[in-house]
């Protein structure tokens, strides 16, 4: 099931919300993971409407420019990598 992008960010900044500050190498993949969203969505950008295009448009900056909840979407994917890295790291 997909969740509007609305949705989507108010689960994340509710699960988010206990949680400690992001460490140094939650910063650098949700980083990692925003430059990946980038190239993929400038990628298919034509492929979509123009309204969903000019959306995913203002999120074409830098990380460090992005908005703190939108930051939170790419550090929730970094915390989904360490733990499968962990998972694997226990195997």
């Amino acid at each position: 099931m997909k969740l509007p992008l609305l949705a989507l960010v108010v689960l994340v900044l509710a699960t988010s919300a206990c949680r400690e500050p992001p460490t140094p190498l939650i910063e650098r993949l949700a980083e990692i993971e925003h430059l990946q969203w980038m190239q993929w969505s400038k990628s298919v950008a034509d492929e979509v409407s123009p309204e969903r295009r000019e959306r995913w448009a203002r999120y074409w900056v830098p990380y460090a420019e992005l908005p703190e909840d939108i930051k939170e979407l790419d550090r929730a994917w970094a915390r989904k990598v360490l733990a499968e890295v962990d998972r694997g790291s226990r195997q």
